[in-house]
């Protein structure tokens, strides 16, 4: 399964930093297959 985690903001905090533990525990959910998308202006 895909999913995708979008993030609008320029600021690193609290939903960053969750997301960048998402993105180092991914090979506790082999079946997942995440994406991440951060922008801002």
């Amino acid at each position: 399964m895909r999913v995708l985690y979008i993030n609008a903001g320029n600021m690193f905090g609290g939903v960053e930093t969750f997301l960048a533990t998402l993105a180092r525990s991914r090979g506790l959910t082999p079946g997942v297959e995440p994406e991440f998308a951060v922008c801002f202006n």
